[in-house]
């Protein structure tokens, strides 16, 4: 009905004949340029060419169409070299079924931003903006265009934009239909360069949908970063459909689409949008885009067709939905000739979930969740199907065509690849799940299940069964993952998967000892294979083998004996591991911080009833219980002591028997299983001192249940002074280094220890270092031993759609940083002297903040998109400041962005953490200016530090 009702409207657009004199040219202007200003009233159908001239519409110029006394089209055309709408200036069309040209010969169209084009009307008018004559001519529209509707049949218009060049949309193109029988307007703009959209489109419609939208560009990209509202209204409208067309370029999409169906009563309701992108280069999506179907209608669905890549950029996803219990969520259809990345997609509905179809020349992989579930008691599962050279189901991510109610082959997952298929993420179905491979049988580390119980198919291409399927794989001339080690790749180990011995790229042998990359499982990687220097040849440290102390007694000594870490143990008369035994502080054969710091510590277990050769008397039952005898657990006054028997205890009561230590029971519980258990090891502590003073004891006895006891089997271990001389050149027990000096931050600290991040040691300008966990995600310390930033982004204010260039992250307790009613963060950090989850120099007056600058990262709660920064000027703290602090802060500032990695790239880059010090009961103004690259335009940022009294 909406299609019949438009066709109506436009047979009434034709040209009659009409009342009044023609308006002259030289009534509006003369000279060159040619500047309207003031009101006129220009006769409907006059057709003002304005010749080789320079058209201006000042600030004052209202122009209105005049009213005719016949039906049919009220057309007025401007025709100019170059057309310019100053802010300020409007032309009202004044009526029903006005139409507006504006054509510019020789140049450009500019709309300046508080411009007016204003054609609405119950059947609202239509919008001309042509410049296609010149080669590259632009039309540049940051005003509104209005072509708006409102009455119970309300038809909203036509907004036409043509240019020979670029094509710049960054006001307000209002094409809305209010009424409960209103349709909304149509949108077109086609363009031979690039076609930029950051400003807001609205074709929101009544029961007879949203309107239409198209972005076409034969010869460039297509960029939007605004925000599309084409929802359908009550009953049954459906959402307008959406199309991106960019067959020569690429297409990316960070603004926000909302395209709802209607939500009338049962079936009578609206889908929701079509999405449709063809793109010659890639398709990239950083955005949410929201095309639910009505309550018992369908999801929208999302169709693209590209050349390149489709990526689902993180804080992306796809919102298909639908409601009621016949209804069914939407739909994605892919294309592409490289790779698909996809995130979060919400397909799901009551009645039936709806369907996925990826079909990449390169690699499709599943980063998100990709829910296709039937939620319904009685709805039915989705389908999913994923193509590619390789396929990969990430860890974490999941697949999910469930239902309420099963239903042969409804609710289905299907991958089919040439090369590699690898799960490690989950697949969920109501019916089944299959695997179609032709050179590489997949590898499943994930889960993978269906409601049926059927089990997981894995066929291969050339199984018989399938001979009455059509299947189609890609031809892949070179499929990272197919096993075969093709042109551009280094290795191929027949999968997708990281640290297997090829990169999940094939770009690099990636469990290489020795390449001086730490990855995989190596824990250390110095570059080498050499043994014997801290780090060996299979990339661990170099350990030490360690020895068994076993009690002296003949007939019960195996009931309690220790194991202990030590390259060369001291022996008795009889050549077996003395009771006795000795390191030297720092030495990494037996102190195993192997750092010179007047400590030893001891690597020890616990071993009860292990039966050996070195007491064949000694036959062992399983043990009733152990006794902790030295040290005691809460006995005496050393602080060392006392922990080393809260460390023993636990180490004993880990094996969950009986444990006692002096007259305490410290765990009940029963005899231990088996012989032969020990203790995990545990760290055992003596600190520096002559050897008679420096031995701490350690003794443990025990009963088995054969009524064999031992008192205890006592060890006394000691650390001995370490006499190496730091810095005189010689390699010496307890150093990892020595250059001959006692200079810190040279490779080799005045310890005489290296000097790297990730050796746990807080040094040389870190600001962290976590050791091993560093650059995981139970730390914040990142591999080159900075502290990344939190998550909290604060704008700096201007425009919205530049605005996320430069944000910054302030590290501040709760309430720290205050919040705007659109739950944005204001530019405020607010602290106390003396709160250390804000102030990082307790010692020092004033607050010491902790901030971070973020630059070219996308921001969804601005609706501004990924954009490369290509430089940063400090304006705030001034170079002429007087202030000490202000000069300060400046240097770390302008110490922090002095980082090339923060420059021309499309993903968010931080500067390191920057430490810059407000005196107390003071503030201080941050403000920058960030370029941006392809664009003249700037962001300017300011935050205001303030250190409360």
């Amino acid at each position: 009905m909406k299609t019949i009702s438009q066709i109506c409207l436009l047979s009434l657009f034709v040209l009659l004949p009409r009342a009044g004199a023609a308006a002259e040219v030289s009534d509006l202007c003369t000279g060159n340029p040619c500047t309207i200003s003031g009101s006129f009233t220009v006769e409907p159908g006059d057709d003002l060419d304005f010749g080789e001239t320079d058209l201006i519409f000042a600030s004052s110029a209202k122009l209105q169409i005049g009213a005719s006394t016949t039906p049919g089209l009220r057309r007025t055309i401007f025709r100019a070299r170059s057309i310019t709408m100053r802010s300020g200036s409007e032309i009202d069309g004044n009526g029903p079924q006005a139409r507006i040209d504006l054509q510019a010969s020789g140049g450009n169209i500019l709309l300046e931003n508080g411009s007016t084009i204003d054609v609405r009307d119950n059947y609202a008018g239509s919008i001309y903006l042509n410049a296609t004559t010149t080669p590259g001519s632009a039309v540049t529209a940051a005003g509104e265009l209005r072509s708006s509707a409102t009455g119970a049949d309300a038809q909203g218009g036509l907004i036409s934009i043509d240019a020979s060049g670029p094509i710049t949309l960054s006001g307000q193109l209002v094409l809305n239909a209010s009424g409960l029988d209103s349709a909304g307007g149509d949108l077109s703009a086609y363009a031979g360069g690039d076609i930029f959209v950051s400003g807001e489109v609205t074709t929101q419609g009544g029961a007879y949908g949203g309107g239409p939208i198209f972005f076409n560009s034969t010869a460039g990209n297509i960029n939007f970063s605004g925000d599309i509202e084409a929802s359908g209204g009550g009953p049954d409208g459906e959402g307008g459909s959406i199309d991106f067309s960019a067959l020569s370029g690429s297409v990316d999409i960070s603004g926000t689409m909302n395209g709802k169906g209607g939500a009338g009563a049962d079936e009578n309701c609206g889908d929701g949008s079509l999405l449709t992108i063809e793109s010659g280069g890639d398709i990239d999506i950083s955005s949410e885009l929201r095309f639910q179907g009505g309550s018992q209608c369908f999801g929208g669905e999302i169709d693209m067709t590209t050349s390149g890549n489709v990526t689902m950029h993180p804080g992306s996803s796809f919102y298909l939905r639908a409601g009621g219990n016949y209804g069914s969520g939407g739909g994605i259809s892919i294309a592409a000739t490289g790779n698909s990345t996809i995130r979060d997609a919400d397909l799901t509905s009551p009645g039936g979930g709806g369907f996925v179809e990826i079909f990449s020349g390169g690699t499709t992989e599943i980063l998100g969740e990709l829910d296709a579930e039937g939620t319904g008691r009685d709805g039915l599962g989705g389908m999913v199907l994923l193509s590619g050279c390789a396929v990969n189901v990430a860890a974490g991510s999941e697949i999910n065509t469930r239902a309420g109610f099963l239903w042969p082959e409804i609710g289905t997952n299907e991958i089919r690849a040439r090369g590699a298929i690898t799960v490690d993420g989950t697949m969920l179905a109501s019916d089944l799940n299959r695997l179609i491979y032709d050179t590489v049988e997949p590898i499943i580390t994930g889960s993978v299940s269906a409601d049926s119980n059927k089990e997981t198919l894995i066929i291969s291409i050339s199984d018989p069964s399938l001979d009455d399927e059509m299947i189609v794989l890609p031809e892949c001339a070179s499929a990272c993952g197919d096993g075969t080690t093709d042109d551009g790749e280094v290795c191929d180990d027949g999968n997708i998967r990281n640290c297997d011995g090829c990169s999940s790229d094939c770009s690099r042998i990636d469990d290489l000892c020795g390449d001086d990359i730490l990855e995989c499982n190596e824990t250390c990687d110095d570059g080498n294979l050499d043994n014997d220097d801290g780090c060996e040849d299979t990339c661990q440290p170099t350990g030490v083998d360690g020895v068994r102390i076993s009690g002296t007694k003949a007939r019960n000594g195996c009931l309690v004996q220790w194991d202990l870490v030590t390259a060369d143990p001291a022996l008795d008369r009889n050549g077996n591991p003395d009771n006795e035994q000795s390191c030297i502080d720092g030495d990494l054969n037996c102190d195993q911080d192997g750092l010179i710091n007047n400590l030893c510590t001891w690597d020890v277990s616990a071993c009860l009833g292990v039966n050996n050769a070195e007491k064949p008397l000694c036959d062992a039952e399983r043990i009733v219980f152990a006794k902790l005898r030295k040290p005691r657990v809460g006995f005496g006054r050393d602080p060392v002591d006392l922990s080393n028997a809260d460390t023993v205890a636990a180490a004993l009561i880990g094996l969950g028997g009986t444990v006692k230590s002096g007259t305490t029971t410290l765990q009940n519980g029963p005899n231990l299983p088996e012989n032969g258990i020990c203790t995990n090891s545990f760290e055992f502590l003596v600190p520096v001192g002559a050897r008679a003073l420096s031995a701490r004891p350690l003794s443990v006895g025990a009963r088995d249940a054969g009524g064999r006891s031992v008192v205890g089997n006592k060890i006394n271990l000691a650390c001995l002074r370490n006499d190496a001389v730091c810095g005189n050149g010689d390699f010496e027990i307890g150093e990892r280094c020595d250059d001959g000096n006692r200079d810190s931050c040279d490779g080799c600290s005045n310890t005489c220890n290296v000097e790297v991040c990730g050796n746990g040691t807080l040094e040389c300008g870190e600001q962290c270092d976590d050791g091993d966990l560093n650059g995981t995600e139970s730390s914040r310390c990142n591999l080159t031993c900075e502290i990344a930033p939190t998550d909290l982004r604060i704008p700096g204010g201007g425009s919205s759609k530049t605005d996320c260039a430069a944000e910054w992250v302030v590290e501040t307790g709760p309430g720290g940083v205050p919040t705007a009613r659109n739950g944005v963060p204001k530019g405020i950090a607010v602290c106390a002297q003396g709160d250390a989850s804000c102030d990082f120099d307790l010692a020092a007056p004033g607050c010491q903040f902790r901030l971070w600058g973020c630059f070219g990262g996308a921001d969804e709660r601005l609706s501004c998109p990924a954009q490369a920064v290509t430089q940063i000027d400090l304006k705030r703290p001034s170079a002429r400041s007087r202030k000490a602090s202000d000069q300060a802060a400046r240097a770390r500032l302008l110490d922090g962005f002095n980082d090339s990695s923060l420059f021309n790239t499309s993903e968010e880059s931080c500067t390191k953490a920057m430490l810059v010090d407000v005196p107390r009961g003071s503030k201080l103004v941050i403000a920058a200016k960030v370029s941006l690259a392809g664009s003249k335009r700037r962001d300017g940022d300011r935050l205001k530090l303030q250190c409360l009294r």
